[in-house]
């Protein structure tokens, strides 16, 4: 007898109403996805996560209350084995360091489809990274370019 795989356990906080409901959409299309919360800020999904540890937390970077580079560092601090995958509009280079400073694992732009945003879940799962193109071109540049 084959056994079912575990879902993967996913928290989701945006403060835009209509992203959290494209995210929400996204997640129907993945049969392994167990979708535990739809949080409207930081603190909300902090707590949300403490009280139920998800596999992975989807956060946008500017919210209210606390924002997404603040929620990971408390949120890893007491629940270190949680993924985090950014989804953000954010670009620029401070941010996206300050992210993965926080303990992002993947860091995708709200332009990203809904493929893509399964597929950092899925690679956050595994504890793989997943970076959007053009933000991923950023970084090299900046590596190149050295301290």
């Amino acid at each position: 007898m084959r056994r079912m795989a575990q879902p993967i356990r996913v928290v989701v906080a945006d403060d835009e109403a209509l992203y959290r409901s494209a995210l929400q959409r996204t997640l129907t299309l993945m049969p392994e996805c167990q979708l535990l919360a739809v949080c409207k800020d930081g603190q909300e999904a902090l707590d949300v996560c403490l009280a139920d540890t998800p596999d992975v937390l989807l956060t946008d970077i500017n919210m209210p209350r606390l924002s997404g580079c603040e929620l990971v560092v408390k949120l890893l601090k007491h629940a270190p084995d949680v993924k985090v995958v950014v989804l953000t509009v954010r670009e620029d280079e401070d941010t996206v360091y300050d992210a993965f400073r926080s303990g992002a694992l993947g860091y995708l732009l709200k332009t990203s489809t809904p493929q893509e945003v399964i597929e950092a879940i899925r690679l956050a799962h595994k504890g793989e990274a997943k970076i959007t193109p053009k933000i991923a071109t950023k970084l090299l540049q900046d590596f190149r370019r050295g301290p």
